[in-house]
């Protein structure tokens, strides 16, 4: 008996000894799938778009004014891109493009077309499909819900309605007013699209920057630049000279100045809150703003580089590289399906534009991006150069009038500020992708921004300078 107790003994041993493995395996088992939970959990993301922000008046991208020390310390943590492209010099077509991921001869939203929407899912409906909380808190303009862009989101903010005829630009209150609803999403995973103009004309920056930047002593425009100012100055009606285009580049640095204390001061808050500890920040720009460089202010005036190329700076711990830039070029429309990956999302077939998650996590580029940008109609009786066309690639800029069929091109190696057409030189393909592109493009609108608007939201436009 007791020669089968011991082998009994030594089986009850083992058996014990094959349930405490069997046991801690599941244990660890568990153990993974919770590992794999939390770091599957999903990320909240905060888009920004600082409106008529040029990438080369801020410190990051080299400019030597003190513009952005709060971008400039963002850009350290996170992923500059030194190229990015916008698809269209204003606001309407430009947002498009960074929601659907789709260049404008493809989304088909022009200014003055009316209220068309795109038929493809914005990025905002990606995240509200997956679960996400969703909301946008904007200043109106074109980009009210109007136009569509309220698809997606269970709040959408056109801004102040005092805003509609009086505006300043308020980021401050936009801001506050995303804090404020951030207070009631608990621990969901949410998906925040932020938009000012507060950098847009009028340039009426605050007094602290006014002193800071602008002259005191300049003959004209010593506190504001108007709006439709920009128009009677493109028009001819009013000439500037030297010193006057000096102060209007003033204002406009002053009020990016103000922008960035105010996003530094949102920043804080959302660090204090706990709202950025696994959140990707997106922080871009529509379009640029033209000051002069090829004889036109504001922007929808032109498609050289200071109305089409735009910040992008992205912040993700541990989800893209810290400190690095990228010295390639991307379109805005990877912008969208790279939000997209960022996000763990699936990002859908058919886009213009493609995910550039690899560069962002590598801190290396990949390859460059084909950049197409348009002008259907800058509202300035240039009826020998809109609409037009535009091809970024390969380190040359083609710019293609459509209604006289006349090519410029400029060799941004030798050439950054694009002051000499040598459109002889360039590559028969190039040519030839361009006018490719061109011939994608749909019947144009006719007529200036804006027509046809509803009355509220056409005041609103006149304000902004778009109409007259």
């Amino acid at each position: 008996m007791s020669e089968s107790m011991g082998r009994w003994g030594r089986r009850g041993w083992i058996f014990a000894l094959v349930l405490v493995l069997a046991g801690a395996t599941g244990l660890v088992s568990r153990l993974d799938g919770l590992h794999e939970t939390q770091t599957r959990r999903r990320p909240s993301v905060i888009l920004v778009v600082f409106d008529t922000l040029r990438a080369d008046h801020t410190q990051p991208y080299g400019y030597e004014r003190e513009t952005t020390p709060f971008l400039s310390e963002l850009a350290e943590r996170g992923t500059l891109v030194e190229e990015v492209v916008a698809t269209y010099p204003s606001t309407l077509s430009s947002h498009w493009s960074m929601f659907t991921g789709l260049f404008p001869a493809r989304h088909g939203i022009y200014p003055g077309r009316g209220r068309a929407f795109p038929r493809t899912k914005p990025l905002s409906e990606h995240f509200q499909d997956a679960g996400y909380r969703t909301a946008a808190f904007t200043e109106g303009g074109f980009v009210h819900s109007l136009f569509g862009f309220d698809r997606g989101f269970d709040v959408y903010d056109d801004g102040p309605a005092s805003g509609l005829l009086d505006f300043d630009g308020s980021a401050a209150s936009t801001f506050a007013a995303a804090l404020d609803w951030l207070t009631g999403v608990g621990d969901d995973p949410f998906f925040l699209f932020l938009h000012t103009y507060q950098v847009h004309v009028p340039y009426d920056p605050d007094e602290t920057q006014r002193v800071r930047f602008a002259d005191p002593n300049a003959k004209r425009w010593r506190k504001t630049f108007p709006a439709l100012t920009t128009v009677a100055i493109n028009k001819g009606r009013v000439r500037v000279g030297s010193r006057d285009r000096a102060q209007i580049v003033d204002l406009y640095d002053a009020e990016i100045r103000e922008l960035d204390d105010h996003f530094r001061s949102l920043w804080a808050k959302l660090e204090a809150r706990g709202r950025l500890d696994d959140t990707i920040v997106v922080i871009t720009s529509d379009h640029g703003e033209d000051l002069f460089e090829h004889g036109w202010l504001n922007h929808g005036t032109t498609l050289h580089d200071p109305a089409l190329l735009v910040p992008l700076i992205i912040v993700a711990p541990g989800r893209v590289a810290s400190g690095a830039r990228l010295a390639c070029q991307w379109s805005q429309t990877d912008i969208m399906p790279t939000i997209l990956g960022l996000a763990g999302l699936s990002v859908p077939p058919g886009l213009d534009g493609a995910s550039r998650l690899d560069d962002l996590r590598r801190g290396q580029c990949g390859r460059d991006s084909r950049a197409f940008s348009e002008l259907s109609d800058s509202g300035y009786d240039r009826d020998d150069e809109t609409p037009m066309v535009s091809l970024r690639r390969d380190g040359w800029k083609l710019i293609l009038h459509l209604a006289s069929g006349e090519l410029e091109a400029f060799d941004l190696r030798s050439d950054p500020a694009e002051t000499k057409d040598v459109a002889g030189d360039v590559d028969i393909a190039l040519r030839r992708e361009l006018l490719e592109y061109a011939r994608s493009l749909p019947g144009l609108p006719a007529g200036p921004p804006g027509r046809g608007a509803p009355e509220a939201l056409r005041g609103r436009l006149e304000a902004l300078g778009y109409v007259e």
